[in-house]
């Protein structure tokens, strides 16, 4: 016997649902219907989703005639959302309810009152800087952090499979640490970088990012390699307080604003330093004085 081609309703068709849109449809999903109030690129998306209904607006038929409904709309719409499939007067017990947000469990879709769904939340462990136009491959061979009721997760679970990624499953007290790691992992890595390039800018006029990304790269498969702490190279580790006090006359000299952020980073690696054993209770001590008696407190902005 074939198997089932599922019928997809996406709600939001930004960064993260049009790239959920073409990911699914290559998986082998049937994309149904596409609600999405804000929508620009109609005729591309009719050209990629011939069959698709298109709509601005949540209607029964869009509901009913889904097996899955995937909310990709930002959290503070969700509720929004719930509160116009609340009203829907239309029998939608059984239907998979899913969404996509980071820091949101399941639980959301306990607003919608007296219906007996399925519900879970995937995530994927990713970043989307721009609406998807094609199949960019964005959700493939990546992870994703998922929960829900058991039903609901193996449905996930075949989900993530057919795109080609896998899962980890968050207990729902948990997603805020979790979501947390995330940011750290992309928002504030662009906020590392940035900062770099503030510093590089005025040593030399060649892209930083082309400058660094072999030394990044290296240390990203170092801390994979060997362990985060044992990847830690550089002066803390050496306990070299005249390359740090030279770094630091250097750059209150040149370009106060990094100052502080260097100050807050040297304090965070002489911990992990430690973990790495490279130097000694006394000299850690002492590197975190040196940081704290630098302290700037001047902005560029």
């Amino acid at each position: 016997m074939p198997e089932k081609i599922f019928k997809i309703t996406i709600i939001g068709f930004g960064r993260v649902g049009s790239a959920f849109a073409y990911a699914l449809k290559d998986a082998g999903y049937y994309i149904n219907y596409i609600i999405e109030k804000h929508l620009s690129n109609y005729r591309t998306l009719k050209k990629h989703f011939p069959d698709c209904i298109i709509s601005k607006e949540i209607y029964d038929s869009s509901i009913l005639d889904s097996e899955i409904i995937l909310l990709c709309v930002q959290d503070n719409k969700i509720s929004g959302v719930l509160q116009s499939l609340g009203k829907l007067k239309i029998n939608i017990s059984g239907k998979l309810f899913l969404h996509t947000s980071g820091i949101l469990t399941s639980d959301v879709f306990l607003k919608i009152k007296g219906k007996n769904i399925l519900k879970g939340s995937m995530h994927p462990i990713q970043t989307f800087s721009r609406i998807s136009s094609r199949n960019e491959c964005l959700l493939q061979d990546i992870y994703f952090g998922i929960e829900g009721d058991n039903v609901s997760k193996e449905s996930i679970k075949k989900i993530i499979g057919k795109l080609g990624s896998k899962f980890i499953e968050i207990k729902k007290q948990d997603k805020p640490l979790y979501h947390s790691a995330c940011v750290i992992a992309s928002n504030y890595l662009i906020t590392h970088i940035y900062f770099l390039d503030k510093l590089f800018s005025r040593v030399c006029d060649e892209v930083t990012l082309k400058v660094f990304m072999p030394i990044i790269n290296r240390t990203l498969e170092n801390a994979l390699k060997y362990g985060i702490p044992e990847a830690l190279t550089g002066p803390i580790t050496r306990d070299d307080k005249d390359t740090i006090e030279c770094h630091i006359e250097n750059i209150r000299k040149n370009i106060s604003g990094v100052l502080d952020y260097y100050n807050f980073m040297g304090e965070k690696t002489v911990e992990v330093a430690r973990k790495q054993k490279s130097i000694n209770l006394k000299q850690a001590k002492e590197l975190r004085k040196l940081f704290k008696n630098s302290q700037n407190k001047k902005y560029d902005f």
